[in-house]
């Protein structure tokens, strides 16, 4: 009977004290103070406290980064990183105020007093790391161009071409000529209409200027940078192949030429074949990171205290709970 009690004994110390330890998750608690920074530091970027999503979303990477950080630990990135050996060498030189030891015996004493856990730069080059070792990780195969051109297609807008005019155009600077400009632009214009004259010559009938008289392809965007947006729109809307104006823009009056427009719309792919390469690149390694972060933190127990609208309490922290 002894045996047996004490058997039993045994059999519910293991099921109910010693097995849950061996199988307990290791635990991330987001405390109350860190909450309260969090809200401080959306304060001073934004100008404003943030919402419940905003918050939630800033506990969330407080949580990736804390198990970024702790998995770099674990697979031992501190240890074989130059910048975080040479970094805790100096705080521990710092310490001691003497260079008696060298940079190994110094950062071996630095990791014996919990400095590794406690120097934010140390910290952000090791979740760096974890981030570059899992964003280079996503972009060892190279994208085919069937998944370049279905990236193009759902994407069409990132890679979408302007509308583009060619222009030739006639000063009148309005500083040299004051209220003058327009009537004379209007006159050169009547001239233009009796005598049709190639725009290579109509440009000597105008005054200097910096920008020249003759204009690649521009887009509206383009042209307001150097005229003005008024400017800029006009042009756009003229017809080809005649002179029009007269035009104000920010620098003077102009008669304006237009020689093409070419449409915008998406171009074909071999145009923009480096530019959908490194936007899907981009966003493969955001999804491999955020996968990863998801598939490491089911390892986690998350606690977080003072959260959005569970303020003064402690609780288990998953976004979908506290999103819906």
């Amino acid at each position: 009977m002894q045996f047996l009690l004490i058997g039993a004994a045994l059999f519910v110390l293991d099921r109910r004290v010693i097995e849950p330890k061996r199988t307990a998750r290791p635990a991330i608690a987001i405390s109350f103070a860190q909450v309260a920074e969090l809200r401080r530091d959306a304060l001073a970027e934004t100008g404003r406290l943030p919402d419940r999503h905003e918050l939630t979303a800033r506990i969330d990477a407080a949580v990736a980064d804390e198990i970024l950080y702790r998995e770099a630990r674990r697979l031992g990135l501190a240890e074989e990183d130059p910048v975080v050996r040479r970094r805790l060498a100096q705080n521990m030189r710092f310490v001691r105020g003497h260079a008696a030891s060298g940079d190994a015996a110094l950062y071996r004493e630095a990791v014996s007093l919990g400095m590794d856990e406690s120097d934010p730069l140390v910290r952000r080059r090791l979740i760096q790391r974890m981030r570059l070792a899992i964003d280079d990780a996503s972009r060892r195969d190279e994208p085919t161009d069937e998944e370049l051109q279905a990236f193009l297609f759902e994407h069409p807008n990132r890679f979408a071409e302007p509308e583009r005019v060619r222009i030739s155009h006639v000063f009148f600077d309005r500083a040299r000529r004051g209220e003058a400009a327009d009537a004379d632009a209007s006159r050169l214009l009547a001239t233009f209409k009796r005598n049709p004259t190639e725009p290579k010559q109509a440009a000597e009938l105008g005054d200097p200027f910096l920008v020249p008289a003759h204009l690649p392809l521009q887009s509206e965007r383009a042209l307001a940078k150097l005229f003005g947006a008024e400017f800029a729109r006009a042009v756009v809307m003229l017809p080809a192949t005649t002179w029009s104006g007269p035009l104000r823009s920010s620098c003077g009056t102009h008669l304006v030429w237009v020689h093409e427009k070419v449409a915008g719309g998406t171009p074909p792919l071999d145009a923009v074949r480096k530019e959908v390469r490194h936007a899907l690149l981009a966003e493969r390694a955001e999804r491999a990171v955020a996968d990863v972060i998801a598939r490491l933190r089911r390892r986690y127990d998350v606690q977080v205290c003072g959260g959005t609208s569970h303020a003064g309490l402690c609780f288990s922290w998953r976004r979908t709970e506290v999103c819906t």
